[in-house]
């Protein structure tokens, strides 16, 4: 069920990708009043059906993306429940996500394909009310590698990667019965009421002093020694995400080399005039999806 929901989600987004609006095609300075009335009622229709699609998509994409989530979660319990605890655990973890057989594996690239087609249609969005902006100017500044990053970006799987580490964290440092924190305070109760937390300038510093060097001594042990980091996010996710990627990107090359941007000029009426910006303000699928690889999936950007 998922892996179909994913591909239809994927098959519908990269189709939204390589066929924005085409209001923000128009060329604005057509002389032709009548050319521009016609292209602007065929606009009306095609953007009307456009958002159609797009609410479509959107419907289809979180309910894909809640199972996708819950299906990841559920498999990692199961596939390295003793996850991030030990090295053994990273180690199946890793086997998992280089085996498209697996379930882990399966489900991880439902979920990384989920989110990057979905960020490459926000992005193809921003680009252009970015260009659209700068319409009117005779050059248009290329935009910053920060520009290509979401502006509220979390990298889901890798949020669901560190879930088990903060239940483990809330588990010995927060919870009522076991957490450090509580220990801590019980101790600092029993000695006031024993007449020995009497404060003073030479008195030791107490537990809860201690605690940011526990805490962080604890992280220190899971992502160095027990391979958290390099094992599953290195080895195991980056190359993973890089396959989907260059996947979607090959798929979305050999689509945008048989779509012909004159036809979609020749259907707004201005086949005889300056298609100058109608190219301008066109961006093929593939090359949105470059730019995601480079400026935000690459592993210096995720990690």
């Amino acid at each position: 069920l998922l892996t179909n929901a994913t591909e239809t989600c994927t098959s519908l987004g990269l189709l939204l990708l390589r066929h924005p609006p085409l209001n923000e095609l128009i060329v604005a300075n057509d002389s032709n009043e009548s050319k521009n009335d016609n292209a602007n009622d065929g606009n009306g229709k095609s953007n009307q059906f456009h958002r159609a699609l797009t609410n479509w998509y959107n419907t289809l994409h979180d309910s894909s993306l809640h199972i996708a989530v819950s299906s990841f979660s559920r498999q990692l319990r199961k596939s390295a429940p003793e996850f991030p605890s030990n090295e053994r655990s990273s180690s199946i973890i890793l086997h998992s996500f280089q085996d498209p057989s697996s379930e882990l594996g399966r489900v991880t690239r439902c979920l990384v394909e989920l989110q990057i087609v979905k960020d490459a249609l926000d992005l193809q969005c921003r680009l252009q009310n970015y260009l659209s902006r700068h319409s009117q100017m005779e050059s248009v500044t290329q935009p910053t590698p920060e520009f290509y990053r979401p502006l509220s970006w979390r990298w889901l799987v890798i949020d669901e990667l560190c879930r088990p580490l903060a239940e483990r964290l809330r588990f010995h440092f927060l919870e009522e019965q076991t957490g450090l924190v509580t220990v801590a305070n019980s101790t600092t109760q029993n000695e006031e009421r024993m007449g020995t937390g009497v404060a003073s300038p030479k008195q030791k510093p107490s537990n809860m002093d201690r605690f940011p060097e526990w805490l962080f001594r604890y992280l220190k042990e899971v992502v160095d020694n027990h391979k958290t980091h390099s094992i599953v996010m290195v080895q195991g996710l980056q190359p993973l995400v890089d396959s989907v990627m260059e996947s979607l990107i090959l798929e979305s090359s050999l689509v945008d080399n048989d779509f012909e941007l004159e036809d979609d000029v020749k259907y707004l009426g201005t086949e005889d005039g300056d298609n100058s910006a109608v190219k301008h303000n066109f961006l093929k699928a593939a090359e949105i999806l470059q730019h995601l690889k480079q400026n935000v999936y690459s592993h210096s950007h995720i990690y």
